[in-house]
C-alpha cells in the first residue's frame, strides 16, 4: 500500500487483517483453558469444597506463583503501562520501588498470622479478632472491590481485539468470557491456577516477542532510546514533596507500597493460593532486616503501602497464598510473584517507549487512528506482527489471558467470600456437599454476568491504569485500616474498627468519586510529554501541525484540593484516616484489654512486645498445631 496517498480510513482496515492463523491461535488459547477446567472438574476425582476453594492446601509453589503473577498483572498492566509511558514517561518506573517494600512488610508482618491461622477466607480473621459484624464489612468491602475492578479488567482485552479486528467489544466480551466462568464454575482453584500458568507463558511471550521484532524494525534499542530522552520521557527520580505532583518517588514508593501491600497482603484471590503451598521458610534467605539501613527502605515506604493493600490484605490475593502448605512455600511464591511482576511491569514499560520512538512523527491518538488511550499496544502488534501469519493472534492471546486470569481468580474467591463469610455468617443451617456446590457455582455465575454487563459503563471511564487505581482507593485504605488495627493495634475495640473502616470508606469515596467527575468532566487534566503529527504520511482531520502538550494548571484552579492530590495516595489517606479514627474511638470509648487478645492473631512484629506469658502461649501453640 502505498503509505503517502492513503486515508485514514486505509490505514485502519490495513491494520485490522487478523487472519484465519490468527483466529486459529486465539481460539486455541480458549480451549485449552475450557479442557483444563473439565479435566478437575470431572477426571481428576471428586471436587470438595476445600479443593474447590483451596485446592487441598497443597498445591505446589511453582503454579501458584505463576497463578499469582497471572491473576495480579491483567490487562490493565498490560494495555494501561505502555499508555502511561507514551504519555507521561518513565516516572511511574520507580513504583518498583514500593512493590519491594510490599514484599518485605508483608513476608514478615501480615503472612505468617495468616498462614498459621489456616483460613479459607481471610475475613475470617476479622471475627476472630473482633467479631461478625466486622467480618461483614471487611468482606462487603472485597465484594465491592470485585465488581468495580473485574468490568474493567474484562473492557482491557475487549478494546485490543477491537483494534485488530473491528469487532465490537460487546460483542466479544460475552463470548470470551463464558469460557472463563465455564472453566472456573467446574474446575474450582486448581484449573484457575493451572489455567493461570498457561496463560503466564502465553503472555509473557507475547510481549517479548512484539518488543524484539518491534525494536529491530526501528533500528535498534539507540533509536528507541535517543527518540525517547529527546522529548524528556526518559525521566530522573523527581523528590517533589507535592501531593499534588501526579507522580513523584514519594508517592511512587510510599503510595504504591500501600496500594500493592493492601493487594496482597489481604487480599483473598492473593492469600488463597499462598495459603495452598506447604510452607513459610523456604524464602527466608530473600527477607530483610528492617533494622539494617539501605536506601531501598526508604524508597520503598509510599508506593509500596498502595500495593500492600492490594496485594496484602484483600481477598482474593491471599487466597491464593493461602492454598499452600506452609508459610515457608508461601514466602518463595510471594518473592517470585515479586520479581515475576517487576518483570512484567518493566517490559510493559519498555513497550510504551518503543510505541512512541515507532510513532515519534506521527501520534495514533491525534489521527484518531487508535480510537482509545489503552490501544496504542495493540495498534503496534499489527504494525509489527502483521505480515506473520499467527502472532498477531498470540498476543491477543496474550492480553486475553492476563484478563482471563484476573477474572477467574476474583470469581473463585467471591465464592469463598460468599460462602464462608456471608452464608455461614447469616444462616445457621450447615449446607450439603451437593447444596454447597451449586451456591459456590451460582456465584461464579451470577457475579460473572453482572461484570460483563457492567462493560457498557466502564467505557465511558477513561484511561484504565488510573482509574482502576482510583476507583479502588474507595475500598482498599478502609481495608487495609481495619486489619492493620487488628494485626498491630491489641487495644482497638470492635466497634470503632467498624466506625474507623465505615469513616475512611466514606470519605475515599467522596475523594475518588469526586476526582473521576472532575476528571470525566475536563476539569482536571495532566501534562502530557510532547506528541507531534507533523510527519503522518496519511490524511486526517486534525491539522498536521498540532502538538499536544496540556498542562495541569490551567485547567485545575477551581477544583476542590483533595481532588486534585496523587491517585497513588488513596490507598494510604484511606488507611490512615481508617487507623485514626479506630484508635481515636478506642482511647474515647475505652481501650480493650491487650491481655485479652489471642497473640495469634497479632503480627510476629508486636508479639515481640507482649508479656512472656503471652509470648510463651505463641511458641506452644506454633510447636503444638501451626506450620513453619
Amino acid at each position: 500500500m502505498d503509505m503517502s496517498k492513503a486515508s485514514l480510513e486505509d490505514v485502519g482496515l490495513s491494520l485490522r487483517r487478523f487472519g484465519f492463523v490468527d483466529y486459529i491461535v486465539f481460539v486455541f488459547m480458549l480451549l485449552i483453558c475450557a479442557v483444563i477446567g473439565v479435566y478437575y472438574g470431572f477426571c481428576a476425582g471428586k471436587v470438595t469444597a476445600a479443593e474447590y476453594l483451596m485446592g487441598g492446601r497443597n498445591m505446589q509453589t511453582f503454579p501458584v506463583a505463576m497463578s499469582l503473577i497471572a491473576s495480579f498483572i491483567s490487562g490493565i498492566t498490560l494495555l494501561g503501562t505502555p499508555t502511561e509511558i507514551y504519555l507521561y514517561g518513565t516516572q511511574y518506573l520507580y513504583i518498583a520501588g514500593g512493590i519491594i517494600g510490599m514484599a518485605v512488610i508483608m513476608g514478615s508482618a501480615y503472612l505468617p498470622v495468616f498462614h498459621n491461622l489456616q483460613l479459607t477466607s481471610t475475613y475470617e480473621y476479622l471475627e476472630r479478632r473482633f467479631d461478625k459484624n466486622v467480618r461483614l464489612f471487611g468482606s462487603f468491602l472485597f465484594t465491592v472491590t470485585i465488581i468495580t475492578w473485574l468490568p474493567i479488567v474484562i473492557y482491557v482485552p475487549a478494546l485490543a481485539f477491537n483494534q485488530v479486528t473491528g469487532i465490537n467489544v460487546h460483542i466479544i466480551t460475552p463470548a470470551v468470557c463464558i469460557v472463563c466462568i465455564f472453566y472456573t464454575c467446574v474446575g474450582g482453584l486448581k484449573a484457575v491456577v493451572w489455567t493461570d500458568v498457561v496463560q503466564t507463558i502465553i503472555m509473557c511471550g507475547a510481549i517479548v516477542l512484539v518488543v524484539i521484532k518491534g525494536t529491530m524494525d526501528i533500528g535498534g534499542l539507540n533509536v528507541v532510546w535517543e527518540r525517547n530522552y529527546v522529548t524528556g520521557r526518559i525521566e530522573s527520580p523527581n523528590w517533589d514533596i507535592n501531593p499534588f505532583t501526579r507522580h513523584t518517588v514519594w508517592v511512587l514508593v510510599v503510595g504504591g507500597c500501600v496500594h500493592w501491600l493492601q493487594g496482597s497482603a489481604i487480599n483473598q484471590y492473593q492469600l488463597q493460593r499462598y495459603l495452598a503451598l506447604p510452607t513459610l521458610n523456604s524464602a527466608k534467605h530473600f527477607s530483610m532486616d528492617p533494622t539494617v539501613r539501605h536506601s531501598v527502605m526508604s524508597l520503598t515506604v509510599g508506593g509500596g503501602f498502595y500495593y500492600l493493600m492490594l496485594i496484602g490484605v484483600a481477598q482474593d490475593q491471599m487466597q491464593r497464598y493461602l492454598t499452600l502448605p506452609t508459610v515457608h512455600a508461601g514466602r518463595i511464591a510471594l518473592w517470585t510473584f515479586v520479581v515475576g511482576s517487576l518483570g512484567i511491569i518493566l517490559l510493559c514499560s519498555y513497550s510504551g517507549l518503543l510505541i512512541y520512538a515507532t510513532y515519534y512523527d506521527c501520534d495514533p491518538l491525534t489521527t484518531k487512528l487508535a480510537s482509545a488511550k489503552d490501544q496504542l499496544l495493540p495498534l503496534l502488534v499489527m504494525d509489527t506482527l502483521k505480515g506473520i501469519p499467527g502472532l498477531p493472534g498470540l498476543f491477543v492471546a496474550g492480553v486475553f489471558s492476563a484478563a482471563l486470569s484476573s477474572m477467574s481468580t476474583g470469581l473463585n474467591s467471591m465464592a469463598a467470600v460468599v460462602l464462608e463469610d456471608f452464608y455461614k455468617t447469616w444462616f445457621l443451617h450447615q449446607l450439603s456437599p451437593r447444596q454447597t456446590d451449586i451456591l459456590m457455582k451460582s456465584v461464579v455465575v451470577i457475579l460473572g454476568t453482572i461484570c460483563v454487563a457492567l462493560v457498557f459503563v466502564v467505557e465511558h471511564l477513561g484511561s484504565v491504569l488510573q482509574m482502576s487505581m482510583s476507583l479502588s482507593g474507595v475500598t482498599h485504605g478502609s481495608s487495609l485500616g481495619i486489619f492493620s488495627m487488628g494485626l498491630f493495634f491489641p487495644w482497638v475495640n470492635s466497634k470503632c474498627v467498624l466506625f474507623g473502616g465505615i469513616s475512611a470508606m466514606a470519605f475515599m469515596s467522596w475523594v475518588s468519586l469526586g476526582t473521576q467527575a472532575a476528571l470525566a468532566a475536563g476539569d482536571i487534566t495532566f501534562e502530557t510529554k510532547p506528541l507531534s503529527v507533523e510527519g503522518c504520511s496519511y490524511d486526517f482531520v486534525t491539522p498536521a501541525s498540532i502538538v499536544i502538550n496540556s498542562t495541569i494548571e490551567d485547567s485545575t484552579k477551581e477544583v476542590f484540593v483533595l481532588y486534585r492530590i496523587s491517585y497513588l495516595w488513596y490507598t494510604l489517606l484511606g488507611t490512615v484516616v481508617s487507623m485514626t479514627v479506630g484508635l481515636v474511638a478506642s482511647f474515647i470509648t475505652g481501650p480493650k484489654d491487650p491481655a485479652s487478645v489471642d497473640p495469634m492473631l497479632l503480627s510476629p512484629v508486636i508479639r515481640r512486645f507482649l508479656p512472656k506469658k503471652q509470648t510463651q502461649d505463641v511458641d506452644m501453640a506454633l510447636l503444638n498445631g501451626y506450620k513453619l
